[in-house]
């Protein structure tokens, strides 16, 4: 057995380059929508944050108009989750497989007034379509490889309007694409200082301590959140990604299964579970996972992936 996990470990290490080779302009895809309150009246200036953490640029912000509507391009194909949230309101979250050949289905949030913030009027005086301009030209700059350029307008967009926070998430993964992981981590514990419960930004942070090498601090943020039974289906996926770097492959499964039954339309968890099977000598089991991330979603990088490795057990 010990044998066996020396020469298949490095399929991992395989499958994560080819899902980073693909060039950028091989898959672009554009996403429209609207945000609007329960009653149906448009909500200006809300933000709504796409995120896939497997592609790069793995993040994406856009503004919504006076007419509640927004508008993202240069998404890579792929399941991506969509958070929509505006102050004063209750954020509201989904996920959407994009494609880049033909439209995407409109995607429509309603949200719910919550007692938790205070009042609108946080962008009051900000030049909206400036803003939504400015990020546009900023996720242009990064799928160019232009990084510094990049960080210079996220970072004048969140000086104007500080309350898009979610803004961090371009910032912090544009510093890692730039290989300056350490200060990805510093720029995610400041805004967890002053956001001590946001997710995204415990995610972010406890995936950015993994790829420092840091494997005991990541699991020391992401382990309270992951141990919860209403974690979400990102935390338990970067938690399992903590217990693969540990070497604690049965641990990693258990938690890869948990955020693949958290979000059944994600198909990552699968793969990276039939990794862990083919990882331990399973071949059947592997298959098994590899077979539902191709019967899941067909088109997915996952897909051509799992398809890949199947060729290769079935000879």
């Amino acid at each position: 057995m010990a044998g066996s996990r020396l020469f298949l470990r490095p399929v991992l290490a395989v499958m994560l380059a080819m899902s980073l080779g693909v060039p950028l302009w091989a898959q672009l895809g554009r996403v429209n929508g609207t945000v609007r309150d329960v009653d149906g009246r448009p909500l200006k200036g809300a933000t709504v944050v796409a995120e896939n953490p497997d592609l790069s640029p793995g993040s994406f912000t856009a503004i919504t108009n006076e007419k509640g509507q927004f508008s993202m391009i240069g998404l890579r194909s792929g399941a991506w989750s969509f958070t929509a949230s505006s102050p004063g309101f209750a954020a509201a979250s989904g996920r959407a497989r994009v494609q880049t050949i033909g439209s995407n289905q409109p995607l429509e949030f309603r949200l719910q007034r919550s007692t938790v913030f205070g009042g609108g009027g946080v962008l009051a005086g900000v030049n909206v379509k400036g803003l939504q301009e400015q990020i546009a030209a900023a996720d242009d700059s990064v799928a160019a490889g232009r990084y510094d350029e990049a960080l210079a307008g996220y970072r004048d967009v969140l000086a104007k309007a500080p309350a898009l926070t979610m803004i961090n998430l371009q910032i912090g993964r544009t510093l890692q694409l730039k290989r300056d992981v350490a200060g990805a981590v510093a720029l995610y514990r400041d805004w967890l200082a002053h956001d001590a419960g946001n997710e995204r930004a415990i995610v972010a942070l406890g995936l950015a301590l993994l790829e420092a090498g840091d494997v005991a601090q990541a699991e020391a943020t992401l382990a309270p959140v992951a141990q919860s039974s209403s974690a979400s289906a990102a935390v338990l996926f970067g938690y399992a990604e903590v217990k693969l770097a540990q070497g604690l492959d049965d641990d990693a499964a258990r938690f890869y299964e948990r955020a693949a039954a958290a979000d059944a339309t994600w198909v990552k968890p699968l793969l990276k579970r039939g990794l862990v099977a083919l990882n331990k000598g399973d071949r059947d089991g592997a298959a098994k996972y590899l077979d539902r991330v191709v019967a899941l979603a067909p088109a997915s990088e996952e897909a051509s992936q799992a398809r890949t490795l199947l060729e290769q057990l079935r000879r």
